[in-house]
């Protein structure tokens, strides 16, 4: 079952009311706010969003507004603060048959029975060591984002040939550049490539240079473990045979499985890999 399947059946048990609420939890970069964009407009449902930063009077608002409906908290700042936790435990889980959430101020307690839904997305939830969002993570459905280059090409092949308002001739080559970066090795980031799409716009537009720009695309993206290790021996033999030996001996020490002397020419031929370029 793909990321997006996934997240389409768990976003439906929330919607429907089998469950109170779902956690979408992954890398920066990855698509989650894209995929859970297309979820929502095909459900077409009643629902409020959020994003940017909540502090816990901020939380309790927005849940004292929408008591009964889907909230969408998309890469909230603040949330894992203990307030926004306690306010989010309580809003998710049934107690004595009711989700009654307190607030409790200097001079009297306001509280409230929520009956709506939620979709929470976020970033690093997973590496804070926090008892109190360990404990919130027991009370919601948790999908892990973890897409793989060929759903990230395939992704963004969609997006830039249906949403990026570009020549046709542009969009071709542009998809063209993202298919040969993910083949390479490069860890594609949806965001910054969704990016580089009004970058693109703006040279077509502009009567700029615009395959200039797309060759930088390859900048943008994170280098893969054989592309840094690759640049390294560049950097430090003078001659391709030494430098492929490095290259084998950085593979050995990170555990890696070393490309044959064929791939390794190839790969670092189509990165443009001399040694001015690595410095």
């Amino acid at each position: 079952m793909s990321v997006l399947e996934r997240v389409k059946h768990t976003f439906s048990m929330v919607a429907e009311g089998y469950a109170n609420g779902c956690l979408i939890r992954g890398d920066g970069g990855l698509g989650k706010s894209y995929i859970l964009g297309q979820v929502l407009r095909e459900w077409g449902g009643k629902y409020v969003y959020y994003t940017g930063r909540v502090t816990p009077a901020g939380l309790w608002t927005i849940l004292n507004e929408n008591p009964t409906i889907l909230i969408v908290l998309d890469d909230c700042e603040g949330l894992e603060s203990a307030r926004c936790v306690s306010y989010l435990k309580s809003s998710l889980w049934e107690a004595d048959g009711r989700r009654r959430v307190n607030n409790v101020r200097e001079d009297r307690v306001e509280f409230l029975d929520f009956e709506g839904r939620m979709i929470i997305v976020v970033n690093d939830w997973a590496r804070i060591r926090n008892s109190n969002v360990k404990a919130l993570l027991t009370r919601l459905h948790c999908i892990d984002v973890k897409l793989p280059n060929e759903q990230l090409k395939e992704m963004l092949t969609r997006k830039a040939r249906d949403e990026w308002k570009l020549p046709s001739a542009v969009t071709e080559e542009a998809v063209k550049h993202i298919l040969h970066m993910g083949d390479l090795g490069y860890q594609l980031d949806y965001r910054k490539i969704d990016l580089a799409g009004e970058k693109l716009l703006y040279c077509t537009d502009k009567g700029l240079d615009w395959r200039e720009y797309l060759q930088d695309l390859f900048t943008l993206q994170e280098k893969p473990f054989h592309i840094k290790t690759m640049m390294e021996s560049t950097r430090k033999a003078k001659t391709i045979i030494k430098q492929y030996q490095a290259y084998k001996r950085y593979c050995k020490e990170g555990g890696e499985q070393p490309y044959s002397r064929r791939q390794y020419d190839r790969i670092r031929h189509e990165n443009n890999m001399t040694r001015q370029y690595a410095r």
